[in-house]
């Protein structure tokens, strides 16, 4: 299957890629040789845009989010638009720098896909209304030419591959917006209500559904998904056709967490399972990219299947409101986190501040006449802070490490945000609260037997 797009002279060393950018707030100067695409870094690490430039990507993903709106509910096209614009053309952010390179040197393609705030509203789904409008708008902004087959889409989904073989990377971009259906319990995370409320709300009701196993006992819930069936056919088919010796999914939502609050593949379990299903039964190597949650993770184990999280360019999770929750809901819910190779953090391989990813490949002595290298290809995927430090890191590993050996038994014992944590208390609640209608009914049986033998007692005296 041919991939959307083709860069066969391009071969990959270092892809950048990152989440969750608010234009507003950003007033750091960006300082631009126009002549040379030269950087000044000297005075200023605040801009991450900075840091970004430092690592000379060849490729940048955006993994959704890619703006948000002042608005708290649902946001018109032109909001969306003004939005775009000003990354864009606001020399103050730093992403025009990027584009200049591009446009310049050539040597740097741009691609991505959406998330809910960049689709236009928190937690939106198919609902969404005027859906090819807000598509066409992330494709302008992507550059993308009308005559690509993704402007005839149902959705952003896209293919780029990178070189050829054996030094060939292929990118699948995913779409979690388009096709995806509600919320077990529907979210009101785009509802108009006062200090964007909805979102905390949005949370607690995925964490009950979750809780409750809601998405097992309820069909709608059972059967909703993420992908529709055009998306998921289109995927497997990029896959299992890959001559790529590295393959890179990008999610905007994560599939390994096992938060049961945040959106994820996770809450469709059904869905992650088809996904995981698909990655194990191409035999290729892939490795998972995902955004969404303002914080840098990195989950699943060698040899098994591992997704690095890169969210929260221009903000994080301990931002106001969620403050110093964030850390106590991450260290609760850790079983999905990755332990080898750990930069920085320990064992908690989390990241609660702003920050972007980078994968870098080192092709080995891998060439075009030599496919049984010696100094077989790696790769590493690291998680920077806004000054470019690495802060988590998967290490080197070759590229038989991303390729996954999951059976069926072994997907279906992954962490998974859908615990049933909820049941035992509603087990117990119930059972208490018939104990208490039992013994209030005999309490109230026995007062009556009482009050009729007394009363019997008072005639046959009167008598």
């Amino acid at each position: 299957m041919t991939a959307d797009e083709s860069y066969p002279n391009t071969i990959v060393h270092k892809i950048a890629f990152g989440s969750c950018h608010k234009n507003r707030g950003i007033h750091h100067p960006f300082v631009l040789n126009n002549h040379n695409i030269e950087k000044d870094f000297s005075s200023d690490h605040s801009n991450i845009w900075n840091s970004i430039l430092q690592q000379n990507p060849n490729v940048f993903i955006w993994a959704g989010d890619i703006i948000y709106t002042n608005r708290k509910s649902l946001a018109s096209t032109l909001e969306l638009k003004e939005q775009y614009d000003e990354l864009l053309t606001n020399a103050t952010i730093g992403y025009q720098s990027l584009l200049l390179l591009q446009q310049q040197h050539h040597n740097v393609s741009i691609i991505g896909t959406w998330d809910d705030h960049d689709y236009g509203g928190n937690d939106y789904g198919n609902e969404m209304p005027q859906r090819k409008e807000r598509q066409d708008l992330l494709l302008d902004f992507l550059n993308v030419l009308w005559t690509s087959p993704r402007r005839r889409r149902k959705g952003v989904y896209s293919s780029v591959t990178y070189g050829t073989p054996p030094r060939m990377v292929k990118v699948i971009v995913l779409d979690t917006r388009s096709g995806r259906d509600r919320h077990c319990i529907p979210s009101v995370g785009a509802a108009p209500l006062p200090g964007g409320i909805g979102s905390l709300i949005a949370c607690i009701t995925r964490f009950i559904t979750a809780g409750l196993k809601l998405q097992y006992y309820i069909p709608k819930c059972r059967h909703a998904k993420v992908l529709d069936e055009d998306q998921w056919k289109w995927f497997e088919e990029e896959l299992q056709t890959s001559a790529a010796q590295m393959n890179i999914v990008v999610s905007s939502i994560q599939v390994l967490t096992s938060n049961p609050f945040t959106e994820s593949f996770g809450q469709f379990p059904s869905e992650r399972e088809r996904l995981l299903k698909i990655i194990n039964q191409s035999d290729k190597n892939v490795i998972m990219l995902s955004g969404d949650v303002h914080h840098g993770e990195i989950s699943g184990a060698q040899h098994q299947f591992i997704e690095v999280t890169s969210s929260g360019m221009t903000h994080s999770c301990v931002d106001p409101f969620y403050g110093v929750m964030c850390g106590k809901m991450l260290r609760t819910y850790s079983s999905h986190r990755y332990h080898l190779g750990d930069v920085g953090t320990g064992d908690e391989n989390f990241f609660l501040e702003q920050n972007f990813g980078t994968l870098t490949i080192d092709w080995g002595d891998v060439n075009d006449s030599n496919n049984n290298a010696t100094r077989p290809a790696t790769l590493s995927v690291d998680v920077h802070n806004v000054a470019g430090r690495v802060v988590l890191s998967t290490g080197k590993l070759p590229f038989s490490a991303y390729r996954s050996n999951l059976s069926d038994y072994d997907i279906h014992q992954l962490p998974n945000p859908v615990n049933g944590c909820l049941l035992p208390y509603v087990i117990i609640t119930s059972q208490v609260t018939l104990l208490m209608l039992f013994i209030y009914t005999t309490l109230r049986v026995y007062h009556r037997i009482s009050c009729r033998r007394q009363e019997t007692t008072t005639k046959v005296k009167t008598l």
